[in-house]
């Protein structure tokens, strides 16, 4: 056994050795990369000397960092100072130093090199405490004069691409007018910043992770569209149309891109045409979606979006039916897959045992000595501490049958079905579903009803109140004779068949 360990460990060390040369020759050719890409300069009152570079050992965790000259320190000192004028001038209803600011520092600092990795800080330092200092035609002045202009050029131009989405992502966050939670009152786009996103996803010769900034801010537009009507109708209708070909698998150049991306803007599609609300000439936006509804082929997540679009701009006549059978099925395909996903669960975490012949590395979670087994160590939550092969209850012992897996593991599916059974049993509960239906079909929804009910309630099978420490659970007398995973599966494959017969 020892032999065996000091060889595992000796190809894990080659492993790791292998995984940090490619990581050093990765960063090398990075920086090497990275030098074909242009960078906006500072105003030279903003740009801080470069000083004399210590010898680093990276090795070493107690490294300090090389105090900073006089002269940086001052620079730093005078791009705060500038930044609180520049946020008084717009308080104030000016923008001149703003736009100063804007131009010779904080949009050039966006392209710097050494700040690739702080750009989602940057990108909220600049709307945080800068942008929103402002409001009404002071902040929509500096927008269309300045921001907007200076973020295309980035966009567009030979900029590292981790700036380029950063300036697109800023652009889809435009907003001539806050949202004013005191009034309930949402945001108001700027309209010019949303019209370039709208050409920016028309176009073909968009780069994808350009169109996937720029459709995410879209997605935001719709989304305060359905909450208030804020934008330009013109722009809302492109947005449609967007979203419609995109859900179809029609938009400019489709064909050609990546299957993540694809995948991806389907999604933010079929979400964005639930916010709008429009079912389009003949139902066309409405047999999109039921199109992507009853793929069977189609991702679990996109159905989803689907039928959660439809839910919010309204089923009816002779869809309804269509929709009721599929978001039944689906709820039985749901509960049976992450069912079938527990049983993978724990042939996997036992491979790994019997593989490693290590008791210890089938679930590293906790450990409570002794469960069942004086002479091995048993898993709190996770795997059984006995012998690896069937643990059959024995007469007199308190060791329960069968393996379970992790709390973590054993977690995530407990909240993936709670998340897609409340929006299967949200579907079913809609009022445009439930009126006008036959006897029939709307007591075979009431009883679907009733099963999701149950699955809602069996995903915290094994879970504990600690408010309630004497309280006693349905399952308890299950639970002292098998594991948690083991119940959980009879229960969540019992209950999809009792949809399946639904049917």
């Amino acid at each position: 056994m020892k032999v065996a360990m000091s060889t595992l460990r000796l190809i894990a060390f080659g492993f790791l050795t292998a995984a940090v040369t490619v990581f050093w020759s990765g960063s090398l050719a990075a920086q090497d990369a990275a030098q074909n890409y242009d960078v906006m300069p500072y105003a030279d009152k903003y740009m801080i000397p470069e000083e004399e570079e210590e010898e680093i050992d990276p090795f070493d965790i107690n490294e300090r960092k090389k105090p900073k000259s006089s002269a940086s320190r001052q620079i730093e000192q005078l791009r705060a100072s500038d930044q609180t004028k520049a946020v008084e001038g717009l308080r104030a209803g000016r923008t001149a130093e703003a736009d100063a600011l804007a131009k010779e520092f904080l949009i050039p600092q966006m392209t710097q090199f050494n700040n690739l990795s702080s750009l989602g800080t940057l990108r909220k330092n600049f709307f945080s405490k800068f942008l929103n200092a402002s409001s009404g035609p002071t902040r929509k002045t500096l927008i269309e004069q300045t921001c907007l202009p200076t973020f295309k050029t980035i966009v567009e131009g030979n900029f590292h691409p981790s700036a380029r989405l950063n300036a697109v992502l800023i652009i889809g966050n435009l907003n001539d007018v806050d949202a004013d939670s005191s009034e309930k009152a949402a945001p108001i786009p700027n309209s010019q910043a949303v019209k370039y996103l709208l050409g920016l996803v028309e176009s073909v010769d968009t780069p994808e992770f350009v169109r996937v900034g720029a459709m995410t801010g879209l997605h935001r537009i719709a989304n305060i569209e359905y909450a208030q009507k804020r934008a330009d109708p013109g722009d809302v209708s492109r947005i449609y149309q967007v979203s419609l070909a995109t859900a179809q698998g029609k938009a400019p150049g489709q064909e050609s891109w990546s299957q993540e991306v694809s995948y991806w803007l389907k999604r933010r599609s079929a979400q964005m045409l639930g916010f709008l609300k429009n079912k389009g000439p003949g139902n066309e936006a409405v047999t999109t979606l039921l199109e992507i509804l009853a793929d069977d082929n189609a991702q679990a997540a996109l159905r989803m979006d689907a039928m959660t679009a439809l839910r919010e701009m309204g089923v009816e006549g002779d869809k309804v039916k269509s929709v009721i059978d599929t978001v039944i099925t689906m709820a039985a395909l749901t509960l049976e897959a992450e069912a079938k996903e527990i049983r993978r669960l724990v042939e996997e975490y036992v491979s790994i045992g019997l593989l490693l012949d290590d008791k210890y590395l089938i679930d590293a979670a906790a450990f409570a000595k002794g469960i069942g087994d004086k002479d091995g160590p048993g898993m709190a939550g996770g795997m059984d501490g006995g012998d690896i092969g069937s643990t059959k209850k024995k007469a007199g012992s308190n060791r329960k049958e069968g393996f379970d897996i992790p709390n973590h593991a054993i977690n995530t599916i407990r909240r993936k079905l709670k998340s897609s059974l409340y929006h299967l049993h949200k579907t079913l509960s809609n009022e445009t579903l439930t009126n006008g239906l036959s006897p029939e079909d709307s007591n075979r929804i009431r009883r679907a009803r009733k099963i999701i009910e149950a699955a809602l309630r069996d995903t915290d099978i094994g879970l504990i109140d600690l408010s309630k420490p004497d309280a006693e659970g349905p399952y308890d007398d299950l639970l002292k004779e098998n594991v948690v995973s083991e119940v959980m599966y009879e229960r969540l494959m019992k209950l999809s068949q009792e949809l399946k017969n639904l049917k």
